[in-house]
């Protein structure tokens, strides 16, 4: 009787790990998914601040 609830003990474990397993890497995916949108318009929006402050500096 034991063996059988360590056995069932040891494949709900398993199967929550392997469904935790897919759930981060699903989640790992999608956020770098969107990485490469936010570093374009990051990269702009930055580029754009060093001109502003470039310009600035001219003036000073």
């Amino acid at each position: 009787m034991e063996e059988r609830v360590y056995s069932e003990l040891l494949s709900l474990f398993t199967w929550l790990t392997v469904c935790l397993t897919v759930a981060y890497v699903v989640a790992w995916v999608v956020v770098h998914s969107h990485d490469g949108d936010e570093d374009a318009s990051k990269s702009k929006t930055s580029a754009s601040a060093v001109k502003v402050s470039s310009r600035k500096g001219k003036r000073d």
